[in-house]
């Protein structure tokens, strides 16, 4: 949490990531979905974007975007309203927008933020990620994601088409999106039927990302790095809870390939086994990687290493299956 210049810390208002929020330096504009008509320049509340697209449009290196959540119609419902692309082009950071924030300003904390910002990508949007980041130094917090397209993609094979969120460095010019952060944000499912359900975010050729206190419900596959994995070092996944239904679930936290240090720690695998489809296991490193996994658990008991997850080469610590007596070991 940072203090920005107005105080909204001290206002009980949104989290900044204090990494990467560069205070004065960079501009600040807001985004009111509800609004009946486009703010003039969306640089306060009062005359807001209607649109978010509109903000990235005119947004450059370490501005700020404030996003006000949809007004719920029917609290009754529980269900968040979300915020829709304005045309069918879902949303995108390019490589010349580093270091850009992007904040919810709805409260809760996880899948509850949900009850706050949730962006939903265009349904005619043809296989895309309903938020494309090419850029690094990207800071992205309090936001819930959904693919908007209904048609299921396998990131294994198709990349960043598969998933709500695809974080990937563009290959015509070598550019890499190092640094990025995804804080208090969730990744879940749109209904679309069990055994066939979207994926949360794909990183590919991604140098020191960091995904923290986030939640992934009900997804197929809920972290991809890429089939450039041998490209991407410095994951950090921290304080991620893991949850759903196992016959929705094929793999919790996939690599395509090698990956050089990688840490995993105090994360929760809240459901048991998946059984949603190959490989129906926690973790796979699919090839040779380092790293550590470390202070995690998973639902289910007395479970072994060596049976549901492929860590090949990375290290383990100190991780828990069932309850706190039925510690993960190998075979």
């Amino acid at each position: 949490m940072s203090t920005v210049p107005d105080l909204l810390r001290h206002l009980g208002g949104v989290p900044v990531g204090e990494s990467n929020y560069l205070g004065w330096w960079g501009k600040t504009y807001f985004v009111d979905n509800d609004k009946s008509s486009p703010g003039v320049d969306g640089k306060t509340p009062e005359i807001a974007f209607q649109h978010l697209q509109s903000a990235l449009d005119v947004a450059t290196t370490y501005d700020v975007i404030y996003i006000r959540p949809k007004a719920i119609s029917d609290v009754t419902a529980g269900s968040p309203q979300p915020i829709l692309p304005a045309s069918t082009t879902n949303w995108s950071i390019t490589y010349t927008k580093q270091g850009l924030s992007l904040i919810g300003t709805g409260p809760g904390y996880g899948m509850t933020s949900t009850y706050g910002t949730l962006l939903k990508g265009t349904a005619t949007s043809t296989a895309t990620p309903a938020l494309y980041v090419k850029a690094p130094l990207t800071n992205i917090e309090n936001i819930a994601f959904h693919r908007g397209d209904g048609s299921i993609y396998n990131p294994l094979s198709l990349g960043a088409q598969g998933c709500c969120v695809a974080v990937e460095g563009n290959s015509s010019i070598s550019s890499y999106p190092f640094q990025n952060t995804f804080t208090n944000c969730s990744f879940w499912d749109n209904d679309f039927g069990s055994g066939s359900k979207s994926h949360g975010i794909y990183l590919n050729d991604a140098w020191f990302p960091t995904l923290q206190n986030c939640q992934f419900v009900d997804c197929g596959f809920s972290i991809v790095i890429g089939a450039t994995a041998t490209t991407s070092q410095g994951i950090r996944i921290l304080n991620c809870d893991f949850m759903g239904l196992t016959a929705d679930i094929k793999c919790d936290i996939y690599s395509n390939g090698g990956v050089a240090n990688i840490l995993i720690d105090n994360c929760n695998f809240n459901h048991v086994l998946p059984t949603g489809g190959s490989p129906n296991q926690y973790i796979v490193f699919s090839a040779a990687s380092t790293g550590l996994v470390s202070n995690c658990w998973t639902g289910a008991a007395a479970t072994t290493i060596a049976t549901n997850t492929t860590l090949n080469g990375v290290n383990y610590s100190q991780l828990y299956g069932g309850n706190n007596i039925d510690r993960m070991t190998t075979s």
